[in-house]
């Protein structure tokens, strides 16, 4: 997925490629409930304080949530 001038989604894809485990996982989660909700608590607890305009918009479009809902499911499958 690529969602350009968001830090969350470059982080997501960062940890998926070199540092997957319960970090990623939590990100993933923390996005989700963004995505779906508006909720941005998680995020600034993982060090996300506010999403990026990138990330608003994405919150309107259904690919990146359907995407996202994947990637948490898939990831609660493997770890």
């Amino acid at each position: 997925m690529e969602i350009r001038g968001s830090a969350i989604v470059n982080e997501l894809r960062r940890s998926s490629h070199h540092a997957l485990g319960k970090r990623t996982l939590d990100l993933a989660l923390a996005y989700h409930d963004f995505l779906q909700n508006g909720e941005t608590d998680a995020l600034a607890r993982l060090g996300f304080a506010s999403p990026a305009q990138a990330d608003i918009e994405a919150a309107t479009r259904d690919n990146p949530r359907q995407i996202v809902t994947r990637v948490v499911e898939d990831l609660g499958r493997l770890l």
